[in-house]
């Protein structure tokens, strides 16, 4: 009989912990080891801009439920993953997941962890090219950084994309659907998204706008797609 994929053993859940403790220890450790390099090449590279006093738009204020909705992103993500790495430590917590697990191909959950190893790699990629980064934008003590460099040169809100593909792949990895409940922060990290990008054009409206015309937001920019 010729051996195929459903041969191979099942992705079981300390599988799946050990993937995730390894591609995230092993990024974790690249990004200490590339950190100082980091901060050098993009001080030197990055321009740097006043922060705008007057304030935003009523309309583009953040909201706490704009800050609410796009947490909610992040966080169905991160305790997808903390509860497979309790499981893999406290193996009678294993059955949890058999409740709330939706039975996918194997392929599809192999095509997921190849998936979720690329996201990884693109969230590196991410505080490499901008080690200043933070989910919210912030008072930066009156001066401002912009990074376009990377992951940046693609599309603007890089992490915003990858956290919010991130809660499909993790389901199409994991088979768990508590990621997906990351799916109604979406329109709250576009509106997020956008009120960036308002504050930065208000500091930057010379390069940040010869950027935002070049770049997509979440998507590349090709010539027939709208933004998004």
């Amino acid at each position: 009989m010729r051996r195929g994929t459903t041969d191979l053993p099942p992705m079981t859940t300390s599988t799946i912990a050990t993937i995730i403790l390894i591609t995230y220890g092993g990024l974790l450790l690249l990004w200490l080891l590339t950190l100082p390099f980091a901060r050098r090449a993009f001080s030197k590279r990055a321009a740097i801009h006043a922060q705008p006093q007057d304030p935003p738009p009523a309309s583009r204020r953040r909201s706490p439920w704009t800050a609410a909705g796009t947490l909610a992103v992040f966080l169905a993500n991160i305790g997808t993953m903390g509860m497979f790495l309790c499981a893999a430590a406290w193996p009678d917590l294993g059955g949890f997941f058999e409740s709330i697990r939706i039975p996918l191909p194997l392929e599809v959950r192999i095509a997921g962890a190849v998936l979720f190893i690329m996201n990884g790699v693109w969230g590196l990629l991410v505080l490499v090219f901008n080690p200043a980064y933070t989910p919210f934008f912030l008072n930066r003590k009156g001066r401002l950084i912009l990074a376009t460099q990377g992951p940046y040169a693609i599309v603007r809100h890089p992490r915003y994309a990858s956290e919010s593909a991130l809660n499909v792949i993790l389901f199409l990895f994991t088979g768990v659907w508590i990621p997906l409940l990351g799916i109604l922060g979406w329109a709250a990290i576009r509106r997020q998204a956008v009120s960036e990008e308002e504050f930065l054009l208000r500091a930057a409206p010379e390069e940040y706008g010869r950027y935002v015309a070049t770049s997509g937001r979440f998507l590349p920019r090709w010539k027939f797609r709208k933004e998004d």
